[in-house]
């Protein structure tokens, strides 16, 4: 709090806990995980701690991050194409269930009018 007792804003959690720059020890140490090109010096930044990177670096940085992230796509396509199965399979098995269901009611209308569902 300050002197006039007012709240002091001190960012939200998933900022504070989302920075590129990991601490080991005392020191801390950049990911470099996102780039700033200049065309024409022909030199690659780092937006968050504005080192001078590699351009290999970068290029590999960029690279991993795109393959992982067709990894992803492709788990979330095969994940979305098993759950798709999986539905069809349940509203068959509904299907089924309500069949034997109605027959069962069909036969106890015959015995003696139960019902078992209103």
């Amino acid at each position: 709090m300050s002197d006039d007792g007012k709240v002091i804003e001190l960012g939200s959690w998933r900022e504070a806990h989302q920075s590129p720059i990991r601490t080991s020890g005392y020191q801390a140490q950049c990911r470099h995980t996102r780039f700033l090109v200049d065309p024409k010096l022909r030199t690659v930044e780092c937006t968050h701690c504005g080192a001078t990177v590699d351009p290999v670096d970068a290029m590999l940085t960029v690279g991993n991050d795109w393959e992982r992230y067709a990894g992803w796509v492709a788990h979330a396509k095969s994940e979305r194409t098993r759950l798709e199965k999986l539905v069809l399979e349940l509203k068959a098995e509904e299907k089924r269930v309500k069949s034997r269901l109605r027959r069962a009611q069909r036969r106890l209308d015959d015995v003696g009018g139960w019902k078992l569902l209103e």
